[in-house]
């Protein structure tokens, strides 16, 4: 597993701002996950655990793979 996913955000050096960054969480329910990237207008969030680590990407394509 990538080491990035073991660390907070603000640990993660090319995310450019450590402002407003969208996150989801892993009890989050997959609609509302899809809503946030949908009004952030961005193409993947960051799963976050309770101490606000990475665990995971979740991305657009994802959602497209599993309809498949």
């Amino acid at each position: 597993m990538p080491s990035y996913l073991y660390k907070t955000l603000r640990d993660l050096p090319t995310i450019g701002t450590y402002e407003n960054i969208a996150v989801a969480t892993q009890n989050m329910p997959l609609i509302q996950t899809l809503n946030l990237m949908v009004d952030r207008r961005v193409s993947a969030l960051p799963i976050v655990d309770k101490r606000n680590k990475v665990v995971e990407i979740y991305a657009k394509f994802d959602v497209i793979v599993s309809s498949l």
